[in-house]
């Protein structure tokens, strides 16, 4: 269960349920009821909270006898709160060459709990306030370790109490449930010692930072740049998984650095995901909202985030980029921005890669550029700027030669085209967009676009088709002489222009029914039908024939060969296939093109004709004179002359 529903069980059941009996825990007195506290102030503890004595040892007794008295709740083990009195409670940093934290938790449900005083404004803490003297030599430790493996610390709220540190107010790690609640922390920026940063959390997962939790590293317009939260991924302490997930920040007004993400081990699983940011702002700062980065070696995966309600740096003149991805083997994914304010950068993707983003812009100062290190568009994504205009963007480093998939909700096929527009009830698109591959069309009955029009050069318009089709009418029937088990099979063909089916350029696939083979029927016999005329003369076709159905616009894995281009069967007994990987589309050519004040028809025109036979039926513009050898005939063309050179498929005729 977490935090926020355990908090509201035990206020339902000390709400409704009849006081029990005091508890004593070291002599202390207790309030009455399921669940009692322990004020630090109170005997044998004594802390003084006077901003002078020094409250470390009685502090940590108190912490200790709470985890040492268990109550419960139904079926929940449950420790008293930890009541700190309004005050100043002055504690000690451990000295070098001492690791030590402050302090240390070592149970799980666990409330430390402060009482709230202070004011509305807008960094007012609350009345109960721990605050670290730093000594001489002072050490890099937290003041709160809170950690989960080793110490069972999870399911730990910290309300209504403010921590003034000197490197780090509070460490997590290889925890879960950890929720701040108006705990606003602090830290002297720029230490120099390891990891200066208010909260950092390493390994961790679902903890909540609300309600002016402020983090703040600018203490006195020290550290505009220290970073306020650090999120790491290192070394596990046991077998739990390197991961930062589930990290909710609302309702919180930093100063200092932007928060950093550090992936700083190997393992494949390293993970940071699900972070939700609503209504936070870092203020005085020199930097960006958000950092990743990378030393660990190996890929890194940072998503989804998102970003909502008002976010933002001030002073909004910086030029800092909002969310930056500085990670060469990296991906960023899943980002939504809704009304964040910086600079004009949304996200810089330094290294790696970024794909499935949308960015939503506002009427003033909000971020919506979307670029790398030089200004250029990258990723694959949305952005809506200023007044509702709408930006696409595809990353050319994830795409194949022509990836002109057509198939509507295409969730595991990779790569796709920029923008596709599907009718309503129908599997298959009929018109799309992409930067690289122009404007596309299609029927809506295949899976793959197989015309449209795209610019290559300046003042030109090209039509293009597709280089290959698929055949159609394919099926296959069960029939007698193999080794098949028994089962139901699943085919897909396409065409290829090779000698096999590893590379491009190929065609989408068609799809087969299901095939039933039992008993003697033990093998299956595939007819199709050749395509219709296409650009380039197919060498063969590829079946890929699996167990399981096969989801239309799904990769290609695998392959069966089988050569000519007027071969119309297949008889498959149980053959093993080849490995391949290829995405199902088709790949465009241009065929024809329009070029400004010319009546250019014809994909290569001007100067030197090709071969008749390559261009059956073209019409060439000719520019300068050119020779047609087959007629004995010389077309004569240029500003002042057109002429117009025809092929029939045979020879170039001049007119």
């Amino acid at each position: 269960m977490k935090i926020g529903s355990l908090i509201a069980l035990v206020l339902f059941v000390a709400g409704s349920a009849a006081p029990q009996t005091k508890i004593d825990a070291n002599r202390q007195t207790n309030r009455t009821g399921p669940r009692p506290y322990i004020d630090v102030t109170s005997a044998p503890f004594n802390a003084k909270g006077n901003s002078s004595t020094d409250d470390t040892a009685a502090i940590q007794a108190a912490l200790t006898a709470a985890c040492a008295t268990t109550t419960s709740v139904g079926s929940f083990p449950m420790h008293p709160i930890v009541l700190f009195p309004p005050g100043i409670y002055r504690v000690v940093q451990p000295q070098r060459p001492s690791t030590s934290p402050v302090f240390t938790i070592s149970c799980q449900f666990l409330e430390l709990l402060g009482l709230a005083g202070g004011n509305n404004s807008q960094f007012s803490n609350p009345a109960s306030v721990i605050s670290v003297v730093a000594g001489p030599s002072p050490n890099a430790a937290p003041v709160f370790l809170v950690q989960g493996v080793t110490n069972n610390a999870r399911n730990i709220l910290f309300k209504d109490l403010a921590v003034v540190g000197y490197n780090e107010a509070y460490w997590l790690r290889s925890t879960s449930d950890i929720t701040f609640d108006r705990a606003p922390m602090s830290v002297t920026g720029g230490t120099k010692l390891a990891d200066n940063v208010t909260l950092k959390i390493t390994n961790s997962e679902e903890i909540w930072r609300i309600n002016e939790s402020n983090a703040d590293t600018n203490q006195g317009g020290m550290s505009p740049t220290t970073p306020t939260v650090l999120y790491t991924n290192e070394s596990p302490l046991s077998s739990e998984s390197p991961v930062d997930a589930y990290i909710h920040t609302s309702d919180a007004v930093d100063a200092g650095g932007g928060e950093e993400i550090i992936q700083r081990v190997n393992p494949s699983n390293a993970i940071v995901q699900n972070f939700t940011f609503d209504r936070n702002f870092i203020e005085d700062s020199n930097t960006g909202f958000l950092t990743a980065t990378n030393t660990s070696g190996s890929a890194m995966s940072v998503g989804p985030m998102s970003f909502d309600g008002g976010g933002g740096i001030e002073p909004y003149t910086m030029s800092e980029p909002f969310l930056t991805l500085n990670d060469s083997l990296g991906s960023l994914y899943g980002i939504t921005m809704n009304h964040v304010a910086d600079g004009s950068v949304a996200i810089q993707i330094l290294a790696g890669h970024l794909y499935d983003f949308h960015v939503i812009g506002c009427n003033i100062i909000c971020s919506t550029q979307v670029t790398d290190a030089n200004g250029n568009s990258i990723g694959t994504g949305t952005a809506t700027e200023r007044f509702g205009a709408a930006d696409h963007f595809s990353d050319e480093s994830f795409e194949s030669a022509a990836p002109t998939a057509g198939l509507g909700t295409n969730t595991d096929a990779s790569p796709t085209i920029a923008d596709r527009w599907c009718a309503s009830g129908v599997r298959f698109c009929s018109m799309g967009v992409d930067p690289s591959f122009g404007l596309l069309f299609g029927l809506g009955d295949s899976n793959a676009f197989n015309a449209g029009l795209k610019q290559t050069t300046i003042e030109t318009v090209d039509v293009q088709f597709a280089r290959l089709l698929p055949p159609t009418r394919f099926s296959g029937a069960a029939t007698t002489g193999g080794t098949l088990r028994a089962g139901t099979y699943y085919s897909q063909i396409w065409t290829t222009e090779n000698s096999n089916c590893t590379t491009a350029p190929t065609s989408s696939p068609t799809y087969s029914t299901g095939v039933v083979v039992r008993g003697s029927n033990n093998a299956i016999n595939y007819t199709w039908t050749v395509p219709v005329s296409t650009p380039a003369i197919p060498t063969g076709y590829c079946l890929e024939i699996q167990n399981s159905a096969i989801s239309p616009g799904s990769a290609i894995f695998a392959y069966l060969f089988a050569s000519g281009a007027g071969t119309t069967t297949f008889s498959y007994t149980g053959q093993t296939q080849n490995a391949t990987t290829l995405a199902p589309a088709n790949a465009m050519v241009s065929e024809h093109r329009f070029t400004y004040q010319s009546e250019t028809l014809g994909a290569t025109t001007v100067g030197a004709l090709p071969a008749a036979s390559s261009l059956p039926g073209a019409i060439a513009h000719v520019t300068d004179s050119t020779t047609v050898s087959a007629e004995g005939q010389t077309c004569v063309g240029g500003n002042s002359n057109t002429a117009l050179a025809f092929s029939n498929g045979s020879v170039w005729k001049c007119f």
